[in-house]
């Protein structure tokens, strides 16, 4: 499974050609394993780092049975479990 995170202090924000190709786009609802999103950010590298935000594509095991995007002043991880045992993405 994959994700995008916000890997830098400062808070998650879309990318703003990711907005203009997705105008309904609302970073406060879409889902970090959307798949456009994740497409997206693979495709353009060049557009992850702007402002406060240094966006990330993760991935962890198919085998997670769950998982919380955790934030200390903006920047994010992925904790998720897996047999039992938490790992961080």
């Amino acid at each position: 499974m994959k994700f995008v995170l916000n890997k830098c202090y400062g808070g998650f924000r879309l990318p703003q050609g990711f907005l203009e190709t997705h105008p309904t786009a609302d970073e406060w609802d879409i889902r970090r394993d959307d798949i456009e999103l994740i497409a997206y950010c693979e495709e353009h590298p060049d557009e992850l780092d702007f402002g406060y935000t240094h966006l990330q594509v993760v991935e962890i095991s198919d085998f997670a049975t769950d998982y919380e995007i955790t934030e200390y002043d903006g920047a994010e991880s992925l904790v998720y479990v897996v047999d039992g045992r938490l790992n961080w993405a």
